[in-house]
């Protein structure tokens, strides 16, 4: 990784620049505002600043986003609290083993001494989304391979070829309806892997309330970037 420094309206930003086998340049801000490309190894200093400058006005709406990110982030380390299915949880010591990342209706608990990271609480309970879209599956008779993953700019992604379903491990920081949306969006990809008339035409058959569930994620667009 290395790192550059470019200025937006007279602002400095960090720019982290990861080089891998990619097709091509792709651009996220993460909760630190730093602007994090990742990129082809032919691409040079030269290219990456030129390529942002030119990109200038979405960062800058994007950097507007992610204050709800950050705010998030800075109350889960300030005040011990996490967010899951949709409400926040107080984060508690516990003096029993057997509760150790056990919740109830206020709480969630953790046993040894140093308390778990909120990545690593959420990474724990993302084995209720696979169980949860295993359920809905069974239901329409399916059985694709289902798999987390910490992604920070989608909430999921399917391979039909593949008959995999893969979610992000944060959806368990929303509640299970906005779940349930989402882990349906991804099964009716199995069927129709683009968004054309005919792939809506079978998620309005299984999630006839798509629509107004759709505008309900866009107000938790900062979720995906908590981490």
């Amino acid at each position: 990784m290395e790192d550059l420094i470019t200025k937006i309206d007279n602002k400095e930003y960090r720019i982290k620049v990861v080089r891998k086998k990619v097709k091509r340049l792709n651009m996220r801000i993460d909760t630190s505002n730093n602007i994090v490309i990742s990129c082809p190894k032919k691409y040079n200093s030269k290219e990456i600043l030129g390529f942002i400058q030119k990109n200038s006005e979405w960062i800058i709406k994007a950097i507007d986003k992610n204050k709800e990110a950050v705010k998030m982030v800075s109350r889960w380390h300030d005040d011990n609290l996490i967010l899951l299915f949709g409400k926040e949880f107080k984060i508690r010591k516990t003096d029993n083993i057997d509760d150790h990342l056990k919740y109830d209706q206020e709480n969630i608990y953790y046993y040894y001494e140093e308390k778990p990271s909120c990545k690593e609480i959420i990474h724990f309970l993302s084995n209720m989304i696979i169980k949860r879209t295993g359920y809905l599956c069974e239901l329409l008779n399916i059985k694709p391979l289902i798999l987390t993953k910490n992604y920070q700019a989608r909430w999921g992604c399917c391979h039909p070829k593949k008959n995999t379903i893969i979610l992000n491990e944060k959806l368990i920081c929303l509640d299970w309806e906005l779940i349930d949306y989402v882990i349906y969006h991804e099964i009716a990809h199995l069927k129709v892997a683009n968004h054309s008339k005919y792939y809506y035409l079978e998620l309005n058959k299984i999630c006839p309330d798509n629509k107004n569930l759709r505008k309900r994620m866009k107000q938790f667009g900062f979720i995906s970037k908590l981490y």
